[in-house]
């Protein structure tokens, strides 16, 4: 990621990913290469604890709360959209 953000902020520094890289990790160093790293840890692991366990619980109570057993199983496809719409919002 510190790569691909470094060639988006400074275009004409490297001349593609693997230059900036092999750059990055001679000039400052290969933890040069791991910055960063925590957030994004931190953000996936956000994700996978809210977005997921979301999604189901939203599925699962528009499908079974909110509308009828025949109308959730016709509209499967809707039903899953809008759990998955709610589930963004949570993460």
């Amino acid at each position: 990621d510190v790569v691909k953000t470094r060639l988006q902020t400074d275009p004409g520094r490297y001349d593609g990913i693997l230059d900036g890289a092999a750059t990055m990790a001679k000039e400052e160093g290969i933890n040069s290469l791991l910055l960063g790293t925590q957030a994004t840890i931190v953000g996936y692991l956000w994700y996978g604890i809210s977005v997921y366990p979301s999604y189901a619980f939203f599925k699962r109570f528009i499908a079974d709360g909110l509308l009828s057993p025949a109308y959730a199983l016709a509209h499967t496809n809707d039903v899953a959209l809008v759990a998955g719409a709610l589930a963004s919002v949570v993460a």
